[in-house]
């Protein structure tokens, strides 16, 4: 059986900004709260998707056709006391770039599009480290019963 079809867009996604310039193989599916990056590993990425909210779009209970929206949280994490804003712009753009270039990550989505990015301070003052998280509305389509196949 395949993964939940979330978990499919997510390691799309994931696939697609593994090999940035700024953040080159250090992108991890996770959350901050369960797989914390080491000082050593930044800057990095870390992806994981939040609630989905759904709806039916057939009208018939016999072959309901779902439509979900769920967000997939890109977080760009980096160290330092320079121009940090500048390599938080960097991560943005670089993932953008690697993101919008596919928006149906290989049809397992209807639309990927970039909805929010917000930076915060999340170190100390010995070891100042920065976030820029990306929110991503993504919506994708599934037959009732049948969470881990797309939908043309």
């Amino acid at each position: 059986m395949a993964d939940h079809l979330r978990t499919q867009i997510r390691d799309a996604a994931l696939a697609r900004v593994n090999s940035l310039s700024t953040t080159g193989s250090r992108a991890f599916a996770g959350r901050p709260e369960t797989r914390p990056l080491q000082p050593s590993e930044l800057p990095a990425l870390l992806l994981h998707t939040t609630d989905t909210q759904s709806e039916d779009a057939s009208g018939t209970r016999v072959t309901r056709r779902l439509i979900h929206e769920c967000d997939l949280i890109v977080s760009g994490y980096a160290k330092g006391t320079g121009d940090i804003d500048k390599t938080l712009d960097t991560i943005e753009k670089e993932v953008r770039v690697a993101l919008e270039a596919a928006p149906t990550l290989g049809g397992l989505c209807k639309d990927l599009m970039c909805t929010a990015a917000v930076k915060d301070n999340e170190g100390d003052a010995e070891q100042p480290s920065w976030v820029i998280r990306m929110t991503w509305r993504c919506e994708y389509h599934t037959r009732e019963g049948v969470p881990d196949a797309a939908l043309a």
